[in-house]
């Protein structure tokens, strides 16, 4: 595994309390929340926190098997093929306590996409995406985008300075559709 750095204090919580911010206004809108690299759950911590009120669902997708391979689009001098592996207990361990009864946090283990159709046919009111690279932001924008909902938020993680890949996706993906906000969390944002 190699060196994962940890965000300093202080970006972490800008980062923390814009995503904080984002979910609570995405709680107001019709559909789920989903998650697309999960790791520990450190930011799905948020967003359960934010959206407990309304009693969001949250579905969150990971391999937790570590990084698939990476592309010519990601910064291969950082991410490898494996990084991040972490085993699911660890993320359900984390947010037990906001799993609620009836459940409402659902953990899909398995490479992306292969989980995806198991909500094909619910609508999502925010996106989160911390794919770490550029084929599975990809791949999650191009399969999850019809299904947000009108107002519906949907955010990428750029804030480390490694995540080329996830924001050349991005900003592809949306050229021609939305403007990107672009904040200061080092997230950027599209409402639908």
């Amino acid at each position: 595994m190699s060196d994962q750095k940890v965000m300093p204090e202080d970006i972490w919580n800008e980062f923390s309390l814009s995503l904080k911010e984002i979910a609570i206004s995405a709680s107001e809108v019709n559909g789920i929340f989903v998650e697309c690299g999960v790791h520990q759950g450190s930011t799905a911590k948020i967003l359960s926190e934010s959206s407990a009120l309304k009693k969001k669902e949250i579905y969150l997708f990971d391999s937790w098997e570590g990084l698939p391979e990476t592309s010519q689009h990601d910064n291969n001098d950082f991410y490898h093929k494996g990084d991040w592996n972490i085993d699911l207990k660890f993320a359900e361990n984390n947010l037990y306590e906001y799993m609620g009864n009836p459940k409402r946090i659902h953990f899909k283990k398995g490479w992306f996409p292969e989980k995806f159709n198991d909500i094909k046919s619910l609508k999502i009111a925010l996106l989160h995406l911390d794919c770490s690279l550029y084929e599975s932001t990809k791949l999650c924008l191009e399969h999850f985008w019809d299904q947000i909902s009108e107002g519906g938020y949907v955010v990428c993680n750029s804030h480390d300075g490694y995540s080329v890949g996830p924001e050349k996706a991005f900003k592809e993906f949306f050229e021609n559709k939305k403007n990107i906000q672009y904040l200061s969390a080092g997230l950027m944002l599209v409402v639908k």
